[in-house]
């Protein structure tokens, strides 16, 4: 059973309409760039979450530069991860099914982790 883009694209090319054919290829890899984003996001999340919260919630002695250091650095990151947070959801609701699932499980992946 094909799905209404494999149509689309099926008879764009039937009808050797060569911008239709491009747009909808830059279509199909936009989503690719986004699936890849999220699931690199996903994965620094998964790894650095901890770390991240951990750092933004201690306190900084000021005789440790590589802890202050350190701080900044998380700091920025929760920043702008709280940042995007409102665009992932609502990315999650107006999202196709294919991408919905990894918005969802992004935003759980950062409730839980910062």
């Amino acid at each position: 059973m094909h799905t209404r883009c494999e149509r689309a694209a099926e008879d764009a090319v039937a009808y050797c309409d060569q911008s239709v054919t491009n747009d909808i290829l830059s279509v199909i890899n936009q989503k690719q760039y986004v699936v890849n984003a999220l699931g690199a996001l996903k994965v620094g999340l998964k790894q650095f979450g901890n770390l991240i919260k951990q750092n933004v919630h201690s306190d900084v002695n000021g005789i440790d530069i590589s802890q202050e250091e350190r701080k900044r650095k998380c700091d920025k990151c929760y920043s702008l991860i709280m940042g995007f947070l409102p665009e992932l959801q609502e990315k999650c609701s107006t999202s196709d099914k294919d991408t919905q699932p990894m918005y969802r499980e992004l935003i759980y992946i950062i409730g839980s982790k910062l």
